[in-house]
């Protein structure tokens, strides 16, 4: 016999039928959530899927508490559900669309930029490199280079991190295509289990004209 469910209060999460800000967890514990997920993905959904939409910092935290009451639940892939509000229209949430998540350049000249989405995340940052190793500050042709770095679940993956020909001077415009690029083409073989070695290796290459325009 088939089960009908109440659509959400206006201003609740449609999906969970909670009120919960953009970046907070579903309530697993929600019925209309079990039930909707159940019949969507053929499985009851856990804590780790409630909060897959999540960024690092709030999983972790959320995790680390319920797992001090004894009631956090996994799954091998967690799988993550757009919050939508009570009139069925989908809302901007930071975790879910790629984006420029930070954004520094100090008057000493360094820089931070990171892109990402859920748990895979790409930064780009000066560590004191130039052309020949370290930046020779007597070197008038020596530039400041930027390195990439690859993240997932907060942690740095293994040989996924080089110095590219990328200056620091570059526009900032330009910086985020690029790591949007590198995000793009790593994100993929790393959620699916594979090393990214060599084709890290191949993206520390990147230049503006990678970038269509």
């Amino acid at each position: 016999m088939p089960v009908m469910m109440l659509g959400s209060k206006p201003g609740t999460c449609a999906v969970c039928a909670c009120a919960h800000d953009t970046l907070s967890p579903h309530s697993r514990d929600s019925l209309p959530y079990q039930i909707r997920f159940r019949d969507r993905h053929g499985r009851w959904p856990t804590w780790a899927d409630a909060m897959a939409h999540c960024n690092v910092l709030i999983r972790t935290a959320w995790q680390v508490e319920l797992e001090k009451r004894g009631v956090w639940t996994t799954t091998k892939k967690p799988i993550a559900e757009p919050v939508v509000v009570g009139d069925g229209k989908p809302i901007d949430l930071p975790s879910l669309e790629p984006k420029v998540v930070s954004v520094r350049r100090s008057k000493k000249d360094n820089l931070y930029m990171s892109y990402g989405r859920g748990d895979v995340k790409v930064e780009w940052e000066w560590i004191g490199e130039g052309g020949d190793g370290d930046y020779d500050d007597s070197d008038p042709e020596d530039e400041k280079l930027l390195r990439f770095t690859v993240l997932y679940k907060g942690e740095q993956v293994d040989d996924a991190s080089y110095c590219t020909h990328v200056g620091i001077g570059t526009s900032k415009k330009m910086l985020r295509q690029m790591l949007k690029y590198i995000y793009n083409e790593v994100e993929e073989p790393l959620r699916n289990g594979h090393r990214i070695k060599k084709l890290c290796e191949h993206l520390s290459w990147i230049e503006p004209s990678w970038i269509k325009k």
